[in-house]
Formats: structure tokens, C-alpha cells, sequence
């Protein structure tokens, strides 16, 4: 099955390799001030027993990745706004899907390799702060659950990085 091995094709050397952008209804926008990121992957089994065999039977049928981070939200980004937004009217959890870019830089140049996919978006927890210089800000612990398949693709990014087109793989 090819969404499986497609998965594993990032291949960052160093932070700063592996970019988070958020689907936003002004665009695709950077998700920045992440300060952990940890992605998890879990195996999708098909089990079957049948009454001759003495064990049942398991088969890969995909695999679900989880996104764990913790995010230094400042006001006036956009990226952190949504997900303010979202919070704050309580429309956040595994009935709320947002969607995310995955983009790996480590290639050199544009267009970059990306995977979209959409997630459920589940806020663990919210602490008010400051950034220093009175910016306001918020820390928060969230964590991104997998609701579809990954889409293979391609990133061109604007000229600072903060925004990005995706372009999907020509349908054969």
C-alpha cells in the first residue's frame, strides 16, 4: 500500500527542516513559535479470525500519525488567531477538523516536499503570558489527531516564508 511507505519520506536533518502551516480562511499560513513538536505514528490493523486457524489474522491497512506541540501563540499572527478563535467559541475537539501542511525544507529549494492532511484539532491546555515587551501571548498544549489520508504534494513559499501554495500530485 503506498500511503504507507509515503509517510515515512521526510527526512529533516536539523530544526528548522520540518515546517507546520495551518489551513486559515485567509490561506495556508505558517504555524509558528512552536517550541515541541512530536510526531507519533499508529499502525490501522484489519483483524480477522477465521474458524480454522488457531490465530487470528492481522493486516496493515494504513497508518494514523499524531501531532503533539506546544505553541507560543502571539496575537495578530493568523495561524494563532484561528486557533484562538476556535477555542474560545468552543468549537475545538474531535468534531472540529482543521487542515495541516507538512513541509519539509531540508530539500534545498522550492518547490518543497509536503504532505496536507486534515486533523482533529484537541486543545490540552491554555496559559495566559507575555512574550516580554507587554506582547501578549498565549502557551498552548495541543495535540492534532489524523482524520483522513495524507495527500503527497509540493510547497512553493512566499518570498518570507509565512504563507505557502500546495500544489497535490497530478491524478494518474
Amino acid at each position: 500500500m503506498k500511503e504507507v511507505g509515503d509517510i515515512f519520506t521526510f527526512n529533516p536533518s536539523k530544526s528548522g527542516d520540518l515546517l507546520l502551516y495551518l489551513g486559515t480562511p485567509g490561506g495556508i499560513t505558517l504555524l509558528r513559535g512552536i517550541s515541541s513538536l512530536k510526531i507519533e505514528f499508529s499502525p490501522v490493523e484489519h483483524v480477522r479470525r477465521y474458524f480454522d486457524e488457531v490465530e487470528a489474522t492481522a493486516d496493515l491497512v494504513g497508518i494514523h500519525s499524531r501531532i503533539e506541540c506546544e505553541i507560543e501563540l502571539l496575537s495578530g499572527e493568523p495561524a494563532h488567531e484561528y486557533l484562538l478563535g476556535m477555542i474560545k467559541s468552543g468549537s475545538a475537539g474531535d468534531a472540529v477538523e482543521v487542515e495541516l501542511y507538512i513541509v519539509d525544507i531540508s530539500a534545498g529549494s522550492s518547490p518543497y516536499p509536503c504532505r496536507r492532511r486534515q486533523y482533529s484539532f484537541i486543545p490540552r491546555t491554555l496559559c495566559a503570558g507575555s512574550m516580554g515587551a507587554g506582547l501578549p501571548a498565549y502557551t498552548l498544549a495541543c495535540e492534532f489527531k489524523a482524520r483522513s489520508l495524507a495527500e503527497c504534494g509540493a510547497a512553493a513559499l512566499s518570498p518570507d516564508g509565512q504563507t505557502m501554495n500546495f500544489y497535490g500530485a497530478p491524478d494518474s
